[in-house]
């Protein structure tokens, strides 16, 4: 059996489907947590921060002493949510990408601020905005055990 033909490979790989806007805008609502990534000065990083979808942007706070707050506004980067439905399985993927901008903390309406990343008092923060300039997605469903194993054979 070559690797191709593994139910196992079967089972990771599964079937994909592109998700429409209003799906992909849809996991945004649902989901407060992603990956955000920009360039830095010493290269590329990703960090996990808590957002807020509010109408065609997300919101997120960072503090001031962290190299997103720097180097995040005026660029373009990205946000990466992922998660996996508890009742079918499926993993789902979502990217958004744009030109982020930093935000007055008037934007943000007290039934959101609960979604974003808490710091003590003493800590300066920034809020940032990316724009839903461009998004896209994946659902990734996981092909079933009988069917994995007939493309095994």
């Amino acid at each position: 059996m070559s690797v191709a033909q593994s139910p196992e490979l079967a089972v990771q790989q599964g079937e994909h489907r592109r998700l429409s806007h209003e799906e992909c805008t849809s996991c945004l609502a649902t989901s407060h947590e992603g990956r955000l990534g920009y360039l830095s000065g010493r290269g590329h990083r990703r960090v996990v921060t808590r957002y807020v979808l509010s109408g065609d942007h997300i919101i997120f706070r960072v503090p001031d002493y962290n190299d997103a707050a720097h180097y995040a506004p005026g660029a373009v980067v990205s946000l990466v949510v992922e998660g996996t439905s508890e009742t079918v399985g499926d993993h789902r993927s979502v990217r958004v990408s744009g030109r982020a901008t930093l935000v007055s903390p008037d934007v943000v309406l007290p039934t959101q601020e609960k979604h974003l990343d808490r710091w003590p008092p003493e800590v300066a923060t920034s809020l940032i905005r990316l724009p839903l300039a461009s998004v896209s997605g994946v659902v990734r469903t996981p092909v079933p055990a009988a069917r994995s194993r007939q493309v095994a054979q």
